[in-house]
């Protein structure tokens, strides 16, 4: 179907048709009519053109994203989410993954080879600098439009939550530099210690995880309350099992990404709610507005997140605090 078919279908204009592809909340396009537009489209299976819309627009139609290689179940359905809002608005998503920070040069010179209209970027590198090129990147860089969680809200959250429960020595199984500095900030002001894990990415699951998971609460000065991804909260749960260390009462667990399996664990795990399709949606748009206007303000915008309390975490101290 073209779009002269489908703007013939909608009884509209092909002008209307062409803005409603490009943005479904137009508002140069009457409600009534963007409906029509995109449930013909939806029920035809329409595609744009997009070979002929780039050699029209003099771009390529194509969104880079440069990510860490997708472990976690969180990762693949933003890869999904992405490549799906950029379809949506007419766009084509490069994905380029990488294992070790070796490959992140190698990760951007093969997205920069498709000539691509804008990049989302969870790192960095000193290429970028030598290109005029909008890029979006999901946590902070100077000088560059960023999309970061509220990691105030976090850290704030997890100190309060470490002295309600009489907690001392916090285990982080999560990297992410701006929240690590944060979260150990404000944990050391309140007398509380943070070790971190490290896991590198070819660690990134529940199996590969257990044993560094396992060593580390088996040892003497095991910490009380461990920070995790949902997906890896299963190696938590597992070495805690097999240890003998009961959940919550000898160890709080707290996620991140609420994901629907946190209900079903035993007991159901605390975790903080990513809002993520906002925050998906958020990178896209700020990239697509970087795009059509290039010389606009650098913007970092934070995104919510909320913590949803269930049954991983201790609620009162169990001591007082020396």
């Amino acid at each position: 179907m073209t779009m002269t078919e489908l703007a013939k279908l909608a009884e509209c204009s092909q002008t209307a048709v062409s803005l409603v592809l490009k943005n479904p909340d137009c508002p140069k396009v009457s409600k009534a009519k963007r409906e029509r537009i995109l449930r013909i489209a939806r029920e035809s299976h329409f595609q744009a053109n997009h070979a002929a819309v780039a050699l029209r627009s003099k771009k390529s139609k194509v969104i880079g994203i440069q990510m860490p290689m997708v472990f976690q179940p969180m990762e693949a359905f933003s890869v999904s989410f992405i490549q799906k809002s950029l379809h949506a608005l007419g766009y084509n998503a490069i994905f380029a993954f990488h294992n070790t920070d070796e490959e992140i040069p190698f990760s951007f010179r093969q997205l920069l080879a498709y000539k691509p209209d804008g990049l989302i970027a969870m790192d960095f590198d000193p290429l970028l600098g030598q290109e005029s090129i909008p890029v979006v990147f999901r946590r902070r860089r100077p000088g560059y439009d960023a999309v970061m969680l509220d990691y105030e809200y976090y850290a704030d959250a997890v100190v309060e939550i470490a002295v309600r429960g009489g907690h001392d020595l916090i285990y982080d199984l999560l990297a992410d530099p701006e929240r690590t500095a944060l979260l150990a900030a404000k944990a050391a002001g309140r007398g509380i210690t943070v070790e971190f894990a490290n896991l590198d990415l070819s660690m990134q699951s529940p199996v590969q995880s257990y044993p560094v998971v396992k060593k580390r609460l088996s040892a003497k000065n095991r910490p009380s309350l461990c920070l995790t991804s949902d997906y890896l909260a299963h190696s938590v749960y597992a070495a805690a099992f097999d240890l003998g260390i009961s959940i919550p009462d000898e160890l709080s667990v707290i996620g991140m990404d609420n994901m629907p399996t946190a209900t079903c664990m035993r007991p159901p795990l605390s975790s903080f709610d990513l809002r993520l399709e906002h925050t998906l949606d958020t990178i896209v748009g700020m990239l697509l507005e970087r795009i059509a206007d290039p010389g606009k303000a650098v913007e970092h915008r934070p995104v919510s997140m909320t913590f949803i309390d269930r049954a991983s975490v201790r609620k009162a101290k169990s001591k007082q605090r020396s």
